[in-house]
């Protein structure tokens, strides 16, 4: 319609589009155009909540505007791809170990029954700074400054308790499919702990909830709204979101705010709402409060949130200082989950063998630094350190039911201990005792220990690390980020929490039989082990004829090298497989103990080629089965059983670098444990170390033997193993 309408004529016109808007019969979006004497105008929308979030409309005003220069457009079925993946991943399990995560944010402060209430609600408003100008005081961002002066300003008006606010985030940062340009409701609400502490604090403390919330928060509506996990009828005692305010209103826009009706009322389960609207000047402010909170007492609230974000000069530099002495010791929820099938299985094997390094991976590197710049290199690793998750982790067992859970510690202290020596003080400490206490591991000790030697031959880094904490795929992830930051690089990033507590919540959903542990009938021994290097043409040649017989090089060492330490008895060959999940978003770039071990049966007498196909078969396997097969581990018998693990590393940590790889150790705890690394020149260092009492020696070099003969095209079946179940 003509902008010079009668009012009256624009304002029916307004009114009969808004009633248009009927989810029930399909309509969920309706427009006007009011065009100016010029030709230009504006294009009014109502659009139903269930199909437009607050960021949509920027998304269709860019595709609107491209429509009308003539841009074919393709359609936009994000929202069904992501409604369909939502619920695919909820009913696989992938949320469920953040279950008690959410349960505790919840039952941290003070909730709002689930109540349905009409959102037409009192509204009472103030304007704030713009949003850039706090940014700069507070350095951080403004979800986290928001949110501290909002838990602040509730404190001052409940007693200084805690408040549970639900933030509305813009749910469009997801992690598997790209919604930057989809129109639909992908708006997220998730609980967040506020406390009443000093601003400065709060917004530190806020700072690191916000960043432990898996994938902005989706895990919390799956789980809640498909029914998956019962969070009671607690939600947030308020809810907020941060929009923008958008350019300020000309006169025809202003005329069209003016004669357009209001909002029709929504049902929403808060009591109390407050939305921050960021504009270029200045920030408003509105709470939206109903019959419980007045008009003098949402004032008194929107005041308490202005001085929170405006202190003197005084009460900042205190807010400053108590930060740096009271927000490490916060304890990080979102860190919490179940320990792993595998995790499980180390923690228990670990403790039979305490001072044999059983679980118990150990390094040693050599970082090329002049004397000069390793002080400074050291205070960038220790800063690097502090943020990596898994160096805060410790393990808990229930005192009650035994179950095992992982949880992020506060920092204690430095993560690297200094001392000046030469290579000879870091080999001393990569050939001594256990530095963790492997029985204690399971009840909140220490995981990794990380020791520096500096001197003028470059800096010698010594690592042990529980095996429950990480795999070997997280270990070259760290020897690269090092190697990047040896070079002069940025600090690199910390490790994503989501992708471990998805691969968690996988296994719980898959289930795993609850058996008693078999006892051992033997007694771990000190590890004898042994190497040796099969040449590059024996690999290659290896290599040649497994694929020509359909396998691998990997399937080829694990049979012909298993069958030799075994003599062709009965037993079990564990494969290490990989458990990184590829349906779960960002799985590689997780830290954490992802791996599998893999069950393949030993038969007496078996061609050589049968066992490579078996072995080939079970790494090729659909993903799930080697998760249940994983899960089945209470029920193995550790006792007539070799494990075989197959690495793929270069020399160095990262191809010709600073950051060398000296030494190296990773023990099992089966009878047996062959280790296959392959290296960058096609020569591979296979290790057998023996906790049986057995010789490893003689057993390693029938190995070796073996796969020449199969090099040259003779492979030869081996004799009975007289040290097998010893």
């Amino acid at each position: 319609m003509a902008e010079s309408a009668p009012d009256r004529d624009l304002r029916q016109t307004l009114a009969r589009a808004q009633r248009a808007v009927d989810p029930v019969t399909g309509r969920v979006l309706a427009a006007v155009a009011v065009q100016q004497d010029d030709g230009s105008g504006r294009l009014v929308l109502f659009g139903h909540h269930l199909a437009v979030d607050p960021w949509s409309w920027a998304v269709i005003g860019r595709r609107l505007a491209l429509t009308l220069d003539g841009v074919s457009l393709s359609e936009d079925h994000a929202h069904q791809r992501l409604a369909e993946l939502t619920e695919q991943q909820t009913a696989a399990g992938h949320f469920d170990a953040e279950t008690a995560l959410w349960r505790a944010v919840l039952a941290g402060g003070i909730t709002a029954p689930q109540i349905p209430l009409v959102s037409r609600l009192g509204q009472t408003s103030i304007t704030l700074p713009p949003l850039s100008k706090l940014t700069r005081r507070w350095q951080h961002s403004p979800a986290a400054y928001l949110l501290a002066a909002t838990g602040q300003a509730l404190g001052h008006h409940n007693g200084g308790q805690p408040t549970v606010i639900d933030l509305e985030r813009n749910g469009r940062s997801h992690p598997e499919l790209d919604l930057s340009d989809a129109v639909g409701w992908f708006g997220l609400h998730h609980p967040v702990l506020a406390p009443d502490l000093p601003t400065a604090e709060a917004i530190e403390h806020l700072a690191l909830e916000l960043a432990d919330v898996p994938d902005q928060g989706t895990g919390y509506g799956a789980l809640r709204w498909s029914g998956r996990a019962d969070f009671g009828s607690a939600v947030g005692h308020i809810a907020v979101d941060i929009q923008d305010a958008g350019a300020a209103p000309d006169a025809l826009e202003r005329r069209i705010q003016a004669l357009a009706p209001a909002n029709p009322a929504l049902l929403t389960p808060y009591p109390l709402a407050l939305t921050f609207r960021a504009g270029a000047e200045a920030t408003t402010a509105t709470l939206r409060h109903g019959g419980t909170t007045s008009p003098k007492e949402a004032a008194s609230i929107l005041e308490s949130i202005d001085v929170a974000l405006n202190p003197k000069q005084e009460r900042v530099a205190q807010d400053t200082a108590s930060k740096h002495t009271r927000s490490t010791k916060r304890h990080r929820r979102a860190l919490q989950a179940p320990a792993g099938a595998m995790q499980q299985l180390m923690l228990q094997f670990a403790a039979l063998g305490p001072q044999t390094g059983v679980y118990l991976p150990r390094q040693l590197l050599h970082l090329d630094l002049p004397a000069g710049a390793q002080a400074r290199f050291l205070q960038r690793l220790e800063q690097w350190l502090g943020g990596l998750d898994i160096l805060h982790r410790r393990f808990h067992t229930d005192s009650s039911t035994g179950a095992l859970t992982q949880r992020w510690m506060p920092s204690s202290g430095p993560h690297l201990q200094v001392e000046p020596g030469d290579g000879d003080a870091a080999c001393a400490w990569m050939a001594g005792p256990d530095h963790l206490d492997v029985r204690q591991a399971r009840y909140g000790a220490p995981l990794a220990t990380l020791m520096a030697f500096t001197g003028s031959y470059g800096l010698f880094l010594g690592m042990e690390t529980h095996h429950a904490l990480v795999d070997g795929h997280s270990n070259r992830r760290f020897l690269h980020q090092l190697t990047l930051l040896a070079a002069g690089g940025p600090l690199p990033p910390g490790s994503p929490a989501a992708p471990v507590l998805r691969h968690l919540g996988c296994e719980a959903a898959t289930g795993a039989a609850v058996h008693p542990l078999p006892p051992l009938t033997w007694t771990p021994k000190q590890p004898d082990e042994h190497h040796i290097t099969i040449p590059a043409q024996t690999v290659r040649a290896c290599r040649a004829r497994a694929a020509a017989q359909g396998t691998n090089l990997r399937a080829c060492l694990a049979a012909l090298a298993g069958q030799a330490v075994t003599a062709g008895e009965n037993g079990t060959l564990y494969v290490v497989a990989n458990g990184r999940d590829n349906a779960i978003a960002h799985a590689d770039d997780a830290w954490g103990m992802f791996w599998y071990f893999t069950p393949v049966p030993l038969y007496p007498g078996e061609e050589p080629a049968q066992l490579q196909q078996r072995v080939y078969a079970s790494e090729a396997a659909p993903f799930p089965e080697i998760r249940a097969a994983a899960l089945s581990w209470r029920q193995w018998n550790p006792d007539a059983a070799i494990s075989f693990n197959y690495v793929s590393a270069p020399r160095t940590a990262d191809g010709a670098s600073q950051v060398t790889v000296l030494q190296s150790r990773d023990r099992f705890h089966w009878p047996r444990q062959i280790t296959a690394v392959l290296r960058d020149d096609d020569q591979v260092d296979l290790m057998l170390c023996t906790l049986d009492g057995s010789s490893a020696d003689p057993l390693l070099d029938r190995a070796g033997e073996s796969l020449r003969q199969y090099a040259a095209g003779t492979p030869e079946r081996p004799g009975p193993d007289p040290y097998l179940g010893a």
